[in-house]
């Protein structure tokens, strides 16, 4: 144990999938398992990734020899995982009629711009997160699986062929979405806006009774209405300030 120890620091903490008690001594687990691969299975649950996330951070298998880039990416939203390839700077030739030879694809350059493309949109969806614990895991349809952090954050990853319907939110074809704020019905959304409304036409309103006052006061119609008016405005911009920040900052596509 003591030697595993040591050679686990001399890698910069890096560690292949390892039992539990190594844990505690790696930085980075590569190759970390996203199912049993038992063939008697009905369902796949991230049980791994769901207990040392936001403790150990982890990555799958080597994305440049997957067969199917965009599931590979999807389920690295779905599990929270960080991209993994497999790189040399020689070109793939110098492996030919070697014991290597089955590390097709690896030259570095022809992957720079893949490599920078997926690392975008991964970081973008989980950077969030990158340090907060995973708290569920559930299929809310037929290979559409929800995953949901400690701080509220959520992602929506969408297997299927077909775009679904969950809540308000669509999620097209094999894509995912994610909610930085929990998902809103629109009766909360319409309570908003009539707290703001109602706070700012409130008879203790300052505003709202100096208006009255000078229209009582024989000022004038014309000079009420055009307060009026300028307090109308006034509020239609901050109930649109309001709505451009809910509907920013509660779900987006990637």
């Amino acid at each position: 144990m003591d030697d595993y120890q040591y050679h686990t620091f001399d890698l910069a903490g890096w560690v292949l999938p390892v039992n539990a008690y190594v844990l505690p001594y790696a930085d980075v687990v590569i190759d970390a398992p996203s199912s049993s691969e038992l063939n008697l299975t009905d369902k796949s649950v991230p049980f791994f990734q769901m207990v040392v996330h936001g403790f150990i951070d982890y990555a799958g298998d080597p994305l440049n020899f997957s067969h199917d880039m965009e599931y590979e990416l999807l389920k690295m939203i779905e599990t929270g995982a960080y991209p993994y390839f497999t790189l040399m700077y020689e070109d793939n030739s110098v492996l030919k009629n070697t014991d290597f030879d089955y590390l097709l694809s690896t030259n570095y350059k022809r992957w720079l711009l893949r490599i920078s493309e997926i690392y975008a949109a991964v970081n973008h969806a989980l950077a969030p997160v990158q340090d907060q614990r995973i708290v569920s895991h559930e299929e809310i349809v037929d290979g559409v699986y929800k995953t949901t952090y400690e701080n509220g954050y959520s992602t929506i990853v969408n297997y299927r062929e077909d775009p679904v319907i969950i809540g308000d939110i669509v999620v097209d074809r094999r894509s995912f979405r994610v909610i930085t704020l929990p998902m809103m019905s629109p009766l909360i959304l319409t309570n908003i806006v009539y707290t703001i409304i109602d706070s700012f036409t409130a008879n203790n309103n300052q505003i709202v009774r100096m208006i009255r006052a000078v229209r009582v006061t024989g000022a004038g119609y014309g000079i009420s209405a055009a307060m009026s008016w300028i307090y109308f405005a006034l509020i239609a911009a901050v109930l649109g300030i309001v709505i451009g920040v809910i509907s920013k900052r509660v779900f987006y596509m990637e």
